[in-house]
């Protein structure tokens, strides 16, 4: 018995003894089947492990994790990766510089293709440290490309600065440009009219995404101005969606709360999982049609709310300011009105979500701009359960919104469009626009 012990153990041995030297044997045998990459594969290598770190913004520090190494080593024995300051380098020859002139080169080569149209497009921002940058991006029918990020730095974002950039982002690119398509500010509108005596055969105007996310700032976050003969602040002239206006601050009231309140974040997080439900969503500051995204997630946890605010313990927890929060949070949700409220701000925002998901892509084509505005009128008029006052009002900013932003592009195309041949445009415009297309230049000045 104890001789069949040993045999055992002998033959267990002998087999990972076997086992280990075959792993080494298979392992030095791979590295010798498989050479080294040469310099120029390594080259090679670098600029295409570095082009994943540069398009997907990955930190650099993360090239130095074992584990990507080891996988790397797995295919190709041997195989060396870039260090973290080879990826940030961008002296004359260094791998950031290297791999940013080849694929502007690739960039210039695409934007200079023979019949290759392009289309400017701006648009300003403030970066996480509040610096204000311009992106500048080139869209053609087929595809969209990235330009440049301007810091603006201490230059006024006016009428002479915008249309002066535009002329160097234009101009960089060449003939193939047919126009831009900017923000909508009164600079910006200013600026399409210097760079049309410029350009007379360019096409200059707002973006419409822009246009309709300031449509519904007009409904949800008007603001008071005192008007120009003195006085107090007042409302935007005949506005009348005041109600919706603080309805909508005690809506971002209640979203904050629960963000920012572990315990009853955590009770209602627990709720919506056993519901099978999304959570609340925060709209973002510069973003106004996610205010509807915001409406939507209120309307579909409103039981979940009442319960959790109706519990005995949620307004008698904290201090008296935190007691005092908590009351405010639970008569808001607890109104009668609340999701009569919720009801009448989605069916108002409904079309104008509708129609900026529809814009979001690059490849709508510009007659459906006017056909959508002259839709979107009416299906502001055929709103039920909205008083007449603020349908008229919806309406009348709407055109507003619209004539602002309006460039011949948008006509020329819609009439010219076979889908719609100018359909409902009124016979002047129709007169104005086919004066346009007769008179078109054939070339800048």
């Amino acid at each position: 018995m104890e001789l069949s012990r040993k045999a055992k153990v002998a033959t267990s041995s002998s087999s990972k003894s076997v086992s280990s030297f075959g792993n080494l044997t298979q392992s030095s045998m791979r590295s010798f089947a498989i050479p080294h990459l040469n310099a120029t594969e390594q080259k090679k290598f670098n600029q295409e492990i570095a082009m994943h770190f540069y398009c997907t913004g990955t930190s650099f520090v993360r090239v130095e994790d074992p584990y990507l190494l080891r996988a790397i080593q797995l295919l190709r024995p041997g195989t060396r990766l870039p260090t973290r300051k080879q990826l940030a380098d961008d002296s004359s020859g260094g791998l950031l510089e290297s791999c940013y002139q080849r694929v502007k080169a690739e960039v210039g080569k695409l934007l200079s293709l023979n019949k290759q149209y392009i289309c400017i497009t701006s648009d300003a921002w403030s970066s996480t440290l509040n610096e204000p940058i311009v992106n500048y991006m080139a869209v053609s029918p087929t595809k969209s490309l990235f330009l440049e990020a301007v810091h603006t730095e201490d230059h006024s974002h006016d009428a002479e600065w915008l249309a002066a950039d535009l002329i160097c982002v234009m101009d960089g690119i060449g003939d193939n440009v047919v126009g831009c398509v900017t923000d909508n500010t009164s600079a910006n509108k200013k600026a399409w009219k210097e760079l049309e005596q410029k350009y007379p055969n360019h096409f200059f105007h707002g973006c419409v995404c822009h246009r309709l996310n300031l449509l519904v700032k007009d409904i949800f976050g008007a603001k008071k101005k005192i008007p120009e003969g003195g006085g107090p602040a007042e409302y935007p002239d005949g506005y009348p969606f005041e109600d919706l206006l603080l309805f909508t601050a005690d809506c971002k009231d209640i979203v904050s709360f629960f963000h920012n309140h572990h315990a009853p974040m955590a009770n209602l997080q627990k709720a919506l999982k056993s519901s099978k439900l999304k959570g609340l969503v925060r709209p973002a500051p510069t973003r106004w049609g996610t205010i509807q995204d915001c409406f939507k997630s209120l309307r579909a946890v409103d039981n979940i709310l009442n319960g959790l605010v109706s519990q005995c313990d949620f307004v008698l927890t904290g201090n008296a300011n935190q007691k005092e929060k908590r009351t405010a949070i639970k008569t808001i949700i607890t109104d009668p009105d609340f999701v009569t409220k919720l009801d009448e701000c989605i069916k108002i925002l409904e079309p104008i979500d509708m129609f900026i998901k529809v814009f979001q892509s690059d490849t709508v084509p510009c007659s459906d701009v006017y056909n959508v505005f002259l839709d979107l009128e009416n299906k502001m008029n055929g709103l039920t359960n909205i008083n007449a006052e603020k349908k008229a009002y919806l309406v009348k900013q709407v055109k507003k919104r619209f004539d602002f932003m309006y460039g011949d592009a948008h006509g020329m195309a819609y009439l010219l469009d076979p889908r719609y041949l100018g359909d409902k445009m009124s016979r002047a415009q129709r007169k104005e626009i086919e004066d346009f297309i007769f008179n078109f230049p054939t070339a800048d000045v």
